[in-house]
């Protein structure tokens, strides 16, 4: 159900005039009216964005047998579920500073008609293994997932739950052993939203928050920092609509979260959304934002940047950092099937507080947008590029954008979602999911670009998929691969992390490529962290002409092992037979392929896992 709203704005104006003008039509007065009508429409424009997002519930979509990999049913609904699995997607990761080898993914995961989870899936041996946290949010809608470390490994995540009464919540868990368990659960924010028909929408509430601890040896050490929208809407109370960014902090020690929000973006902001937030090692907070101070469909965004030096109780005037060339929201413009469906400028940003980094104290924006040199109004009509910008004086000045992706195809082709993370070393990590294999992103792929020397150069695209999918909203749907994603960096690795329906028929599940820093950009291992089943090692590698593949099985099923090479074509089938759970070897000849990089792909239930392999003779 798509909620279309043309009347609010002109019933607003009449209803201000008739209150205020009894006898004439005064020129300022219907200035104020008109703003109040447009900030109104705003509002509602964001709250029926967060309503189809969060909370209103469809029923699943089922694959049509045998058939094109279409689907029956409506174009508009939340979350498709495909099969058994339900589709996982919207992820974010996080590493702990305190053991490298500790990391944790969520992403959201439709449960059908049931709503929503957010599964923790947690590593303790870098990757090789995951387990499923005890931790069990969601329920019949929410999202946003969202993780923080501080500097002892202490584990806080976040998310948006929807309850009885039209309650939807910011709330928090505390995990003290990596996040296989934790706390109870706390509140960060409490609002509700409600829809009132025909068309309009009444409450409060915070939406796509992000989070931060201070790791420095400053006093505010340990407070834990969660930035987000913050909106209310009252169409019979004027002086109840705002919205702004706004941060709440947790002090060091303290259980629970100050009540008081903080507003960041000023009252001269007309709309703004996807806050970031980050502290360096002096203590200072740096929050950002997407946003503009201008109404109507030719508004420019910019990114912005505002900062702390007191423990989050009091920010700087918002700088901005950056222009993006994107349709604002309150067009409502119709987004091409071939793009994700809940398209937006997704930035994100990240600052090197690693102490032994030559880097440290520089600060990084990453975001998709269309050409940023054209004059042209932004539209969905035309490609969508990644951009990338740096700060070396903490956020004073910023980079001239450089345009991340280095594809130059004469087709439409799209790159969205793009995530920022800095390794301890101050490597800086890009990635996004990049359509430039065929036209109109038929076959999307997930790509990386680093930069080793603080943001000034980047390196050549590679890419960390080794299978491409289709995201057309025909087959992953209205939700698809969600609002954001989110990549990490160790000290020794750059690790990829996306939501990948190489399946094409809507099912999505999470996969982690690790691929070493300081070497070649090869791909190490790409696994999926919800497959059940483990790709184990290839024995030896590299190899001449003979070896072993191990892997293990969860539970009895039909595995297909091959060999593809580096660009995902396929060389050499080496099992396609049922196997019992447990662990399993292959011997394996090898002598009919050329010396080179190849892949060897595990498919089983519904999951493909790939390790590479390298054959030198």
């Amino acid at each position: 159900m798509r909620v279309s709203l043309p009347t609010v704005a002109s019933l607003l104006i009449f209803v201000a005039l008739s209150i205020s003008l009894p006898g004439q039509q005064d020129a300022s007065a219907l200035a104020k009216a008109e703003a109040q009508a447009a900030v109104q429409q705003s509002i509602q424009d964001r709250f029926k964005d967060i309503y189809r997002e969060k909370i209103q519930r469809r029923q699943p979509i089922e694959n049509k047998a045998g058939s094109d990999n279409t689907l029956e049913g409506p174009a508009d609904y939340e979350m498709l579920v495909s099969g058994e699995s339900g589709a996982e997607s919207e992820i974010h990761a996080a590493v702990n500073p305190s053991d490298d080898n500790n990391i944790v993914i969520s992403p959201i995961r439709s449960e059908g008609v049931g709503g929503i989870s957010m599964p923790v899936y947690y590593s303790r041996d870098h990757g090789q293994s995951w387990q499923r946290s005890d931790l069990r949010a969601g329920g019949g809608g929410g999202g946003d997932p969202m993780f923080a470390f501080d500097a002892e490994g202490t584990l806080y995540f976040s998310w948006i739950a929807t309850g009885a009464g039209q309650s939807i919540s910011l709330l928090f868990a505390t995990s003290h052993d990596g996040g296989a368990t934790f706390g109870p659960i706390d509140t960060i924010f409490s609002g509700s939203l409600r829809f009132r028909p025909p068309a309009t929408f009444t409450g409060r509430m915070a939406d796509k928050q992000w989070m931060a601890v201070d790791r420095s040896s400053s006093a505010y050490r340990g407070s834990l920092y969660t930035i987000f929208l913050e909106l209310s809407s009252d169409p019979d109370d004027p002086a109840a609509n705002y919205r702004g960014i706004y941060v709440r902090r947790k002090p060091a020690g303290s259980p629970s979260f100050v009540r008081e929000s903080v507003q960041v973006s000023g009252n001269d902001f007309f709309d703004m959304q996807f806050a970031g937030i980050d502290v360096d090692l002096d203590g200072r907070v740096h929050a950002f934002f997407w946003g503009s101070r201008e109404a109507g469909a030719s508004a420019d965004y910019f990114l912005w940047h505002a900062h702390s030096d007191d423990g989050g109780a009091s920010f700087s005037q918002p700088r901005s950092i950056a222009p993006v060339r994107f349709p604002p929201e309150t067009q409502n413009v119709s987004i091409p099937s071939f793009l994700p469906q809940r398209l937006h400028s997704s930035p994100q940003f990240a600052v090197d507080n690693h102490p032994l980094s030559p880097f440290r104290g520089h600060l990084y924006a990453v975001w998709s947008a269309n050409d940023i040199s054209s004059n042209l109004p932004p539209s969905m009509d035309e490609p969508f590029h990644v951009y990338f910008s740096a700060s070396s004086d903490g956020g004073e000045s910023w980079s001239s954008p450089q345009r991340v992706n280095d594809d130059v195809v004469d087709y439409r082709a799209d790159h969205f979602l793009p995530s920022v993370a800095v390794s301890p070393n101050g490597s800086v990590l890009l990635t996004w999911y990049d359509g430039r294999a065929a036209a109109n992103n038929v076959d999307v792929d997930f790509y990386m670009a680093l930069s080793q020397d603080g943001g000034a150069t980047l390196s050549a695209n590679r890419r960390v998929s080794s299978a491409g999918m289709n995201i057309n909203s025909n087959i992953v749907g209205f939700f698809g691969i969600g609002d954001y994603n989110k990549s990490v960096a160790t000290s020794r690795y750059a690790v990829p992390v996306w939501s990948d329906g190489r399946d094409n028929n809507g099912n999505l599940n999470v996969y982690a490529a690790f691929i070493p820093l300081g070497s070649s950009v090869d791909v190490k291992r790409s696994v999926s962290i919800t497959a059940n089943a483990e790709l184990q090692e290839v024995i030896p590698n590299p190899l001449q002409n003979d070896g072993i593949i191990r892997y293990r099985l969860g539970r009895a099923g039909h595995v297909l092992l091959d060999i593809v090479d580096a660009n995902g074509r396929h060389c050499l089938t080496l099992e396609d037979s049922m196997r019992e759970a447990g662990v399993h070897s292959r011997d394996v000849s090898l002598q009919q392929l050329a010396p080179g990089t190849y892949f060897c792909r595990l498919q089983t239930g519904g999951a493909t896992l790939t390790q590479q392999l390298l054959i030198q003779r």
